[in-house]
């Protein structure tokens, strides 16, 4: 890439569009390296919008027709914008859409919307394919994930990797769930004492900053899957689900019924610009509206936290995933469990052995260095695509 790109990302400014979530990961991780790859960078955050979807499709339309960026960024994961509105950006632009949750949305989501994007960056393998056989012939199977990366983690005057440094033997950073939560009491039965952060926990809402000096100072950090995959009532619902979808008809029945129950209860129980979900009939169709909100994921994914924990120089010990092991190697660059008593069995197995749990913690990093910082996944992204326009 020898000319930069003028480049426009369509991103949320706050975390789901709530200025008390504080910046959105986008904001936070992307925008920085965007505007190092670019000539010129322009954002346009659709916050404002979301209680005002008409309004959004000309703003947009209109941003870019001013700016003229050569390729535009979003990370759209609902019908915030129409597919005409995004044919018509399409037209005069080269946009694309990182699609986050492929491994359980691609059949409710990005089975339709992908093909109105001119590429899909995509972190699930599989649904490279997938986007083929449905007219998406530009995806591209790329994770981006880290921008911040710790820099004094191999510096011996500063590294806290001896026990007088580790504050915590065993964290978890993610919000609260049913499914952590007896997993919590799982732990905590067999002898195992786990500090939990984040929303819904004693130790409540954490900071980006305190969030990354605490993969530090943790001697292993746990990555907890929040899949529905075990609960044989999810997998009865999804099933159940895609019978639905699978026909017209009973989608849009099923669709408009939903629609119906949703107003009914964000006018009951939330305020609009909380639940963010109200049925606008100029912008959204009934069955994609019932579709995107009824997903149920029973699949494990990778996830940003894969990056994340490494890039802070942390261990990492994850639930396995079909795609993570193209990223990282199991008891050399991350550790692996593969159920509750496994779990317990690894936590017990890496407090003990000090210079094994450091040696995977330290490849982890570098590998995140070398590999995986936004700088490098966005430049060969920007690189496959802007050579060919």
């Amino acid at each position: 890439m020898e000319k930069k790109p003028r480049i426009m990302g369509v991103f949320l400014k706050y975390g789901h569009g709530l200025k008390k979530l504080g910046d959105s990961f986008e904001k936070e991780n992307y925008e920085k390296t965007l505007r190092k790859l670019s000539s010129e960078y322009k954002a346009f955050y659709y916050d404002e919008y979301l209680d005002k979807l008409e309004m959004l499709q000309a703003a947009l339309i209109e941003s870019a027709k001013k700016f003229k960026p050569d390729m535009i960024f979003f990370t759209i994961i609902k019908d915030e914008l129409t597919t005409s509105t995004l044919d018509s950006l399409k037209k005069d632009h080269t946009t694309i859409n990182i699609a986050y949750d492929d491994q359980w949305r691609f059949d409710t989501f990005s089975k339709y919307y992908g093909k109105h994007f001119s590429y899909v960056v995509t972190f699930d393998k599989d649904a490279v394919k997938k986007y083929r056989e449905n007219g998406q012939k530009n995806a591209i199977f790329e994770v981006i994930a880290m921008s911040d990366i710790r820099k004094d983690v191999q510096d011996k005057s500063k590294e806290k990797n001896k026990d007088k440094g580790y504050l915590y033997d065993v964290s978890f950073i993610g919000g609260k769930n049913k499914i952590r939560s007896e997993l919590n009491d799982y732990l905590n039965n067999n002898g195992i004492n786990v500090k939990f952060f984040g929303r819904g926990w004693e130790n409540g809402q954490i900071t980006s900053k305190k969030m990354n000096d605490i993969m530090f100072i943790s001697k292993i950090n746990l990555n907890l899957s929040n899949s529905s995959g075990r609960k044989i009532m999810y997998v009865i619902m999804r099933n159940i689900l895609n019978v639905i979808h699978s026909n017209v008809i009973t989608d849009y029945i099923f669709g408009r019924l939903y629609i119906l129950y949703n107003i009914i209860l964000s006018n009951r129980y939330f305020s609009n610009h909380e639940l963010r979900e109200k049925y606008n009939k100029k912008i959204h169709d009934p069955k994609t509206f019932f579709r995107i909100r009824t997903a149920i994921k029973i699949e494990e994914q990778i996830k940003f936290r894969h990056f994340e924990i490494p890039a802070q120089g942390g261990f990492q010990l994850s639930y396995h995933d079909k795609d993570i092991e193209h990223f990282f190697k199991d008891k050399e660059e991350i550790a692996f469990f593969k159920d509750r008593k496994d779990l317990i069995k690894k936590i017990e197995y890496y407090l003990k052995n000090d210079k094994e749990r450091e040696r995977i913690k330290i490849n982890g990093y570098q590998k995140v260095v070398k590999e995986y910082q936004n700088i490098k996944t966005f430049k060969r992204i920007i690189d496959k695509i802007y050579d060919k326009t």
